[in-house]
């Protein structure tokens, strides 16, 4: 027996055996989860840094938009012709395999771009190839005759094809959304090992409101010249209008109407609820004149009707103080005066707030008050657009500065070209303002219209017209980099003497757009300028832009 007890020998070799192995089976299991653990975290990372990067190009397609170009027609299905590299060329309702290849954080992402075609009805709205938004209904006027007007956009560039300049005739821009919208699809797609997210957004450009599209002065805008006639567009100020002339104004309002309603009484102005109308109460949809200080005419005209507010108004008429101007004097000055009840009302800075509570006496500027915040924001984009053109300048305070082609390109786009010439010290992006600086346009075109075209900013200086320049067709804005309002009274000048900024034109050069100064305008000699149809919506280099909508595709073509 006590044999049997003692041979215990080889037992400890076999538990430690299936020790071992029993170690050996759990470290498995444990390694296979470690490891399936391990591939979670690497395909949870792949997919946060594929949805990293569909995000960033979401953002690289907005800088698109905002920087560099937001026509339509660069985006647009009906004629791809003239198409910008970034356009989605996928079929309809799909996620693009072209636009451009961009890489982020050493992974590569495909962004595309398509101009959404404007919706007629609330089907089309629903249709990811169309505008989230319906158009509204517009207006023209044939032969004296209002018909309704449709969008008629066979190119597909986002503009109405039958729009004309005729000052007898109201034919709007049908394909115009209220204050130059414009929506844009955008597709993004991102990878990472295997890992892929797709995002598309819908992204609504629209105009800024701190350039208006017309003339306006902070200040006060004087008609210096007895041939100088603007077309198409009203004219505002801040302060006064100056030495008016019954010829100054022709045309219609191509961008706001009778300042009430929407051009095609497509639906009310967001900033004023009262219109122009003649001595019948009917629309007045002439360009005229507005501003909350005075209006006065050049003594030595000739026309009596020019402050008569009975006198019958058309569009063809040259310009009348009756009912296509308003001041915060309207009709008191005159002589018979007027009754009260038969006055028209007075123009006046927006005091009462919302539309709806403004007073029938009143009348107010059709576009949006001033802003400081997104007129900076505006005045920003724009400078890096001609940062980006290689168009942007700082001359040293106080100095003059040639705006010659070159640097001014001989071949220019009105919706692209931008050159920002800013008067200061320091950095580009950190400037110092001093003395204001002088800036004269000389630029001139080689194209076959012989006009330079685009938008011109100059910052804390002057600008003025060379008469050896070519004609200009786009935005001039003029801003006064410290903005300090000192000496309010200097009066308006081209001899660039005094202290506040100066647009002075004074020769033989027109242009073709509108000018927005923060200061005086002085028009004088032979200035001509009108507002082409293709303008009268606003310019793509001069349009903010929001996210409309925002969606992860759970399908690769995100249908």
């Amino acid at each position: 027996m006590r044999r049997f007890i003692d041979e215990e020998s080889g037992m400890t070799m076999a538990l430690a055996m299936m020790m071992i192995l029993l170690i050996a089976v759990m470290g498995a299991g444990l390694l296979t989860f470690a490891s399936r653990d391990l591939d979670s975290v690497l395909e949870t990372n792949q997919g946060q840094q594929a949805q990293e990067a569909a995000d960033a190009g979401l953002a690289a397609a907005k800088r698109q938009l905002s920087i560099t170009d937001a026509l339509p027609s660069h985006y647009e299905t009906a004629d791809t012709s003239d198409n910008s590299p970034w356009y989605d060329n996928a079929p309809d309702n799909e996620s693009g395999n072209s636009g451009q290849t961009l890489t982020f954080n050493g992974n590569e992402v495909l962004v595309g771009i398509r101009y959404l075609d404007v919706s007629t009805t609330e089907d089309e709205a629903r249709d990811p190839d169309n505008a989230p938004e319906v158009l509204p209904t517009y207006f023209k006027v044939v032969n004296g005759v209002t018909q309704v007007d449709t969008c008629d956009d066979a190119d597909g560039n986002g503009i109405d094809d039958d729009t004309n300049d005729s000052e007898l005739e109201f034919d709007p821009d049908a394909c115009n959304y209220e204050h130059g919208r414009n929506y844009f699809r955008v597709t993004a797609r991102g990878g990472s090992g295997d890992a892929m997210r797709v995002v598309q957004a819908i992204y609504q450009t629209e105009n800024f409101g701190s350039v208006p599209l017309s003339y306006y002065a902070s200040r006060n805008v004087d008609f210096n010249g007895n041939a100088t006639t603007m077309e198409n567009q009203s004219i505002f100020a801040a302060g006064n209008i100056i030495n008016v002339r019954a010829t100054n104004i022709t045309g219609i309002d191509h961008s706001y109407g009778d300042w009430a309603n929407l051009p095609g009484n497509a639906g009310p102005n967001a900033f004023n609820a009262t219109q122009r109308t003649d001595y019948q109460g009917a629309p007045v949809i002439a360009a005229g004149l507005g501003t909350p200080g005075t209006i006065t005419y050049d003594p030595n005209s000739s026309n009596t009707a020019q402050k008569n507010p009975s006198t019958a108004q058309v569009a063809s008429n040259s310009q009348v103080y009756g009912y296509r101007d308003y001041d915060r004097d309207t009709d008191t000055e005159l002589t018979p005066p007027l009754a009260v009840a038969l006055r028209r009302p007075e123009f006046a800075v927006n005091d009462w707030g919302d539309r709806a509570n403004q007073p029938s006496t009143k009348m107010t500027y059709p576009f949006a008050p001033p802003n400081p915040a997104e007129d900076a924001q505006a005045m920003a984009i724009l400078k890096e657009k001609a940062q980006v053109q290689g168009l942007y300048f700082r001359p040293a305070p106080g100095t003059n500065f040639n705006i010659d082609t070159p640097p001014y390109p001989a071949v220019s786009n009105v919706q692209n070209t931008v050159m920002f010439v800013e008067f200061a010290g320091g950095s580009d992006d950190n400037p110092v303002y001093g003395a204001k600086g002088h800036a004269e346009y000389r630029a001139q075109s080689s194209s076959a219209d012989n006009v330079v075209k685009g938008t011109i900013v100059v910052m804390n200086g002057d600008l003025k017209i060379n008469n050896s320049a070519d004609d200009f067709q786009g935005a001039m804005i003029v801003r006064d980099g410290i903005n300090d309002g000192a000496a309010d009274n200097t009066s308006i000048n081209c001899a660039d003497s005094g202290p506040v900024m100066d647009y002075c034109a004074s020769g033989q050069v027109d242009v073709q757009g509108w000018v927005n100064v923060q200061s005086d305008i002085k028009l004088a000699g032979t200035v001509d300028g009108f507002l082409p149809d293709e303008m009268a919506t606003g310019i793509s280099s001069l349009v903010k832009v929001s996210q409309y909508s925002w969606r992860e595709c759970y399908t690769t073509n995100c249908n």
